[in-house]
């Protein structure tokens, strides 16, 4: 190969990496369940609801049904009409679970939780939005007890290693409550005016959702996501979402990772927490 040749070659990779390169910086890592299609899902009304970690799968549910996402790798998603974008890959360790029959009754999931070991070695909350109550099962789905829920819509809910969180999406509020008897412990006023995930680093409490940008108007938002200091009420650090998120749904943290649930794309994105920045939010939230 001649070398004026092999420069044609090389400007011409050169070119094709670029391009690359400045596509892969406007899309986002996420996958897509089958589960919640077809696209979007607000015709269908289903989409990822709730999402929980159990140390080495996905669970993730919304009206009755969970199913367990394994081996799970990300695709880029660009946006909705791109030739580009990929549903990622998973397998599925077990089939649908419906949980009317083992709850009792119909139930809607509006988020899920995991307490304990890895590998189904655990327990896994519900948040039920239909009943007002956080329903406990086995990591095999059998039904162990419930309790009920402090708040009157509770669309968030996630576990710190001994009590629950439960966040309101119609009041603005969050609440720590005990995982024995569902008494409160704690209550917050939400930064978000619509908190719909909540998740637990080990230390502090994370908190998705939307702002209204009009007092009137119903289908204009903001997404937010805030890390909250439990300790002293204050939100220290913000996450600018990626705009190919436009309605989060669930969030869950996975071993420094925030993955959250987009109910209307119905998928689930990956979230790297090295993009959050120190907030200037100075106001207490923890009610006394």
């Amino acid at each position: 190969m001649g070398s004026i040749t092999m420069k044609k070659y090389f400007l011409a990779l050169s070119i094709v990496l670029t391009v690359l390169s400045l596509l892969m910086g406007c899309a986002q890592q996420q996958f897509k369940t089958f589960m919640f299609e077809p696209e979007p899902a607000i015709i269908e009304n289903w989409g990822p609801n709730g999402i929980a970690w159990n140390g080495k799968n996905f669970i993730i549910g919304d009206n009755n049904i969970v199913i367990e996402h394994s081996d799970t790798q990300t695709g880029w998603f660009f946006s909705p009409n791109s030739l580009y974008n990929s549903d990622g890959f998973y397998k599925f360790p077990r089939n649908l679970v419906s949980l009317n029959k083992i709850v009792g009754r119909p139930i809607q999931i509006c988020d899920l939780a995991w307490e304990g070991e890895c590998c189904g070695k655990g327990f896994l909350w519900i948040a039920d939005a239909l009943n007002k109550e956080i329903i406990k099962l086995t990591g095999n789905y059998e039904f162990i007890k419930r309790i009920p829920s402090p708040a009157e819509n509770p669309n968030g809910l996630t576990f710190d290693g001994k009590n629950l969180w439960v966040a309101d999406s119609k009041d603005a509020k969050i609440y720590k409550i005990s995982s024995e008897d569902g008494s409160v412990l704690e209550k917050f006023n939400s930064p978000v005016d619509i908190p719909t995930g909540l998740a637990w680093d080990c230390e502090n409490l994370w908190i998705i959702g939307m702002n209204t940008c009009k007092p009137t108007s119903e289908d204009c938002y903001s997404r937010r996501l805030l890390k909250l200091n439990i300790s002293t009420g204050k939100v220290t650090h913000e996450i600018k979402l990626p705009k190919q998120i436009i309605r989060p749904s669930a969030l869950v943290w996975v071993d420094g990772i925030l993955w959250t649930g987009d109910y209307y794309h119905n998928r689930i994105f990956k979230i790297k927490e090295i993009t959050a920045f120190e907030s200037d939010d100075n106001r207490v939230y923890k009610i006394k």
